[in-house]
């Protein structure tokens, strides 16, 4: 384990002159801590994942002869991975549109590794079981990533006196564990309809079994999340971060959208009424909730993990130095 003191830049604000020559000192002092170990260890191949900590990995094992593949999470290549293709031998995309960032490298569609469990699809019986609800019944799921999303469960809360004026739901709420609390407090003070049935849970392990429960979901649009729901091939309103790096996630959303896999809310538009309007939309159109889960699932790559190593392999065959020892690796994140 390599360890350097890194920062991302700063791309506004007011002290951003101070901060990225903060930012650019500690990639070249990183740059010499991976050289100094690279020199040793000498691998055929480095991987880069993106953010502020690939380049010093990544340049140091190019000056030290390596292959170079980069993976690009989302529908856009992000700063990283724009700066360090020229490096590269080749590039692991997730969507075929991402390659169009890369107009001058072999892009090969990857898709992103999620975890094993979550490459099949659970038996919805098993997960109405373990969540204690009733079969037949539209089940909305919603997640705001592992910290929770304070916007997302305001919006819920507001939503939650509406959702039950047409027919019953039942909704299986992961809200962040820190965030527990305070969205019991929130529901508290509004009056739930007895069509409706709220779950609200500090986390899911299961995440497997979530997918299965669920008719629909709403939920951000990381590159992860988005890898797990097409694989899934689940329907989902999807909600950017706004603050998320270069707007990535709206990008992520918007080429779901384009695909017919999904509804984009942009967060300042955000309000328990049109959440409300939106998944009654949905859940009353049955026929159009199974075509976005078609047109979801055409978009999942499987066993992503097993194509990207093959293409890690695949890359380090033309590191060029001969004999047949072990292919020595080194992935920067």
């Amino acid at each position: 384990m390599l360890r350097a003191r890194l920062a991302g830049f700063d791309r506004g604000g007011t002290r951003k002159l101070m901060r990225n020559s903060r930012a650019a000192f500690g990639q070249v002092q990183a740059l010499a801590i991976f050289y100094r170990h690279m020199r040793r260890s000498r691998p055929q191949v480095a991987v880069g994942f993106g953010s502020y900590a690939s380049p010093p990995g990544i340049v140091a094992a190019r000056l030290l002869g390596a292959q170079v593949l980069l993976h690009e999470q989302n529908a856009v290549p992000g700063l990283a991975n724009r700066c360090l293709s020229p490096l590269a031998s080749a590039v692991a995309v997730a969507f075929p549109e991402t390659a169009a960032g890369f107009p001058k490298k072999r892009c090969t569609v990857v898709g992103n590794p999620v975890r094993r469990e979550l490459e099949d699809q659970a038996d919805r019986r098993e997960a109405m079981r373990f969540f204690g609800l009733e079969e037949g019944v539209f089940t909305l799921a919603v997640m705001g990533g592992s910290q929770g999303s304070r916007s997302l469960n305001l919006s819920l809360a507001d939503a939650l006196p509406l959702l039950g004026s047409a027919f019953p739901v039942q909704i299986i709420h992961s809200t962040g564990r820190d965030k527990f609390a305070e969205m019991g407090r929130m529901v508290s003070d509004r009056r739930i309809p007895e069509k409706v049935t709220y779950l609200p849970l500090p986390f899911v392990e299961r995440m497997e079994l979530l997918y299965a429960a669920a008719d629909l979901i709403i939920c951000r649009a990381g590159a992860s999340t988005l890898a797990e729901l097409t694989l899934q091939g689940k329907a989902a309103i999807l909600v950017p971060f706004p603050m998320a790096a270069e707007d990535h996630q709206t990008a992520n959303a918007r080429l779901l959208e384009k695909r017919g896999a999904a509804l984009v809310m942009q967060e300042k538009d955000l309000s328990g009424e049109k959440l409300s309007e939106k998944v009654l939309e949905l859940a009353a159109d049955r026929p159009r909730l199974r075509e976005m889960e078609r047109r979801s699932a055409e978009l999942g790559v499987p066993h992503s993990a097993a194509r990207l190593a093959d293409l890690v392999m695949e890359t380090a065959e033309g590191a060029g130095k001969g004999g047949h020892r072990p292919v020595e690796a080194a992935a920067v994140d």
